[in-house]
């Protein structure tokens, strides 16, 4: 590993089967990430206000408690650095404009391909030029 700070990605979502996935994609890239998931919104913005802000953020567009534009609104001190991806399986139409209006760099529609969740988690979990790693 070549890395030199662990980086960190927060799932918000409530899908096993989605957390599922994730896990598999980071150990697919070998990447040195911790993974830490919330099946709530209204944890994860608790536990975003009271602690640092992980490099990712991926966030389900339908959660428990409070939506991903809701969450996204509440924490604009954290981007950046933090990165953000939301996805969701049934969006309303003109949402993915909203959630990159908002802040997030990408949208995907769930479930996705395998192949294009790696290479944007690849391409995101990556320092960015001129970034301290770990800084997020």
């Amino acid at each position: 590993m070549t890395s030199q700070t662990m980086r960190v990605l927060l799932l918000v979502d409530d899908d096993p089967t989605d957390a599922m996935l994730v896990e598999l994609a980071l150990a697919e890239l070998d990447l040195d990430v911790e993974l830490e998931t919330i099946h709530d919104g209204n944890k994860a913005l608790k536990r975003l206000q009271d602690g640092s802000c992980p490099d990712l953020l991926l966030i389900d567009l339908h959660m428990p408690h409070m939506s991903a534009v809701e969450l996204l609104e509440a924490l604009q001190d954290c981007f950046p650095p933090t990165r953000v991806v939301v996805w969701s399986a049934s969006p309303p139409r003109g949402i993915e404009e909203r959630i990159l209006a908002l802040g997030a760099e990408v949208f995907l529609s769930k479930p996705p391909q395998y192949e294009e969740l790696v290479i944007v988690l690849k391409q995101l979990l990556e320092p960015r030029a001129g970034a301290k790693p770990g800084s997020g």
